[in-house]
C-alpha cells in the first residue's frame, strides 16, 4: 500500500522518539500501533506481513512539564508545524536519509523528498497545537498495553480504544488513501487481535453503523486488494464483517 523505503523510514523516526519520551507519558496510536498489534497473528494467518503505516500517529500527557519537552525536542528534531493544527512534519532526502530544512527543500524536486507527518493527541489542550480526545485520557488510566519492538517497551491502547479511535478516523477522514488504510486497519484488528474475544461486551452502535458502512462499500474490494493480495476474497470479507453485525 505504501512505498517501503517510507514505512522503514517512518518507523526509524518512530523508535526515536519512543527512545526520546519512553512510555510513561507517551504512546503510540494508528496504523502502527495495529501493526503492533496484529502483524504476529495476521503473518502466521496469511504468509503475509501485515501494513506498515508510513504517518506517526503519537499520543502525550497533558503534564505541562512533559508538553514542554516533547514540543522542544521534535523542533529541535527537525518537526514543523503542518498542514493541520495537530500535526508536524519532517522533511527527508530520500536519497541521503537526512533530515533537511524547507529552505533546503526547495532546491530539489519533489520525487526526492519525504514527507513524515506526526499527529499529536492528548486528552486537552496544551501549548503544543494537538487533538484533543478524551480516549487519551482513558489509556492513560489504564486501557493501555504494552508492545516489545526492538527491544523497547512501547505503550499503546487496548484493542477496544484503538478500535474505536480507528472507526472515528475511519468516519471523519476526507483523504481516500487514508480511509482505505482505516478500513484494512479496522478488518485487521476485528480478525487477528484479541477483539473478537470480547465483541460481545464492547459492540455498541457506532461501531456495528462503521463496520457495517465499510461492509456495504467499495473499501471492501481494497482491503482484498491490500491485506490479501487478491480481489477474489471481497465476498469472504463481507461475510466476515456480517458475522460481527449480526
Amino acid at each position: 500500500m505504501y512505498d517501503p523505503f517510507e514505512t522503514d523510514l517512518s518507523l526509524q523516526f518512530l523508535l526515536k522518539l519512543v527512545d526520546n519520551f519512553g512510555c510513561e507519558k507517551f504512546g503510540i496510536l494508528g496504523g502502527w500501533a495495529t501493526y503492533f498489534i496484529t502483524n504476529n497473528v495476521y503473518r502466521e494467518a496469511t504468509g503475509r506481513e501485515y501494513l506498515k503505516s508510513r504517518d506517526i500517529d503519537v499520543f502525550i500527557s497533558a503534564n505541562p512539564k512533559f508538553v514542554e519537552k516533547f514540543k522542544n525536542s521534535i523542533r529541535k528534531t527537525g518537526f514543523s508545524p503542518g498542514g493541520y493544527p495537530f500535526r508536524y512534519t519532517l522533511l527527508v532526502d530520500r536519497r541521503s536519509k537526512k533530515i533537511i530544512t524547507e529552505k533546503n527543500s526547495r532546491s530539489l524536486p519533489l520525487f526526492d523528498l519525504f514527507y513524515v507527518d506526526l499527529d499529536v493527541y492528548s486528552s486537552k489542550k496544551t501549548v503544543l497545537s494537538n487533538w484533543v480526545d478524551k480516549v487519551i485520557e482513558e489509556i492513560f488510566k489504564g486501557k493501555k498495553r504494552i508492545v516489545f519492538v526492538e527491544g523497547r517497551r512501547i505503550l499503546i491502547p487496548s484493542e477496544e480504544l484503538l478500535l474505536q479511535l480507528k472507526i472515528n478516523s475511519y468516519t471523519g477522514r476526507g483523504e481516500q488513501y487514508k480511509r482505505l488504510k482505516d478500513a484494512c486497519d479496522i478488518y485487521s484488528l476485528l480478525f487477528y487481535s484479541e477483539l473478537k474475544k470480547k465483541w460481545d461486551a464492547i459492540r455498541n452502535k457506532n461501531t456495528l453503523d462503521a463496520i457495517k458502512k465499510i461492509a456495504t462499500s467499495e473499501d471492501v474490494a481494497y482491503i482484498a486488494e491490500y491485506m490479501f493480495g487478491d480481489r477474489y476474497v471481497e465476498g469472504l470479507i463481507r461475510r466476515n464483517f456480517e458475522k460481527f453485525i449480526k
